[in-house]
């Protein structure tokens, strides 16, 4: 199969905002074009076309968006699939004795990291909060923080 890089899912629009989704689609295109002609290379060695991201094809998000997702409810949720051919080294197609990239796994985790905090954080899900309100309500003040030095780090920085 030509599947991209990245199959985003979410059953029809059930589980996630269009709006928060195509961000983070945005958010995924942008940083792997923004990586260096060698790491994309690298993370595209194995991959059959060049492209980045899908949306609901071949998988659409099954149980776990359709059970942790309450777009109503203001409760966001996506499923992210990502082609093993970034994190393994296998040029054949022989899986069974394929081994695992670590380079390739690093870039995958960066790009998810990066996209994931490049999408606005101080955006209001249906019940008027903020990623940072929605982590405190969930005691995991890790994850505020997180969140609040990612907007710091975004904010302009006076003349000093």
């Amino acid at each position: 199969e030509k599947w991209p890089l990245f199959i985003m899912g979410e059953p029809c629009g059930t589980s996630c905002d269009p709006d928060l989704r195509d961000a983070f689609a945005r958010a995924l295109e942008t940083t792997c074009n923004a990586l260096s002609p060698d790491d994309r290379a690298h993370l595209m060695r194995n991959q059959r076309n060049d492209a980045i991201v899908g949306l609901n094809d071949p998988f659409n998000g099954v149980h776990n968006v359709r059970f942790f997702g309450e777009r109503n409810q203001g409760v966001n949720a996506l499923q992210l699939e990502v082609s093993e051919g970034p994190f393994m080294d296998n040029p054949r197609g022989d899986w069974y004795s394929a081994k695992y990239d670590e380079r390739g796994r690093e870039l995958v985790r960066q790009i998810v990291e990066s996209a994931t905090l490049a999408v606005d954080p101080l955006l209001k899900n249906q019940q008027g909060l903020t990623a940072i309100d929605f982590a405190q309500r969930a005691h995991r003040p890790d994850a505020a923080n997180l969140i609040a030095a990612a907007v710091r780090a975004k904010a302009p920085r006076g003349k000093g």
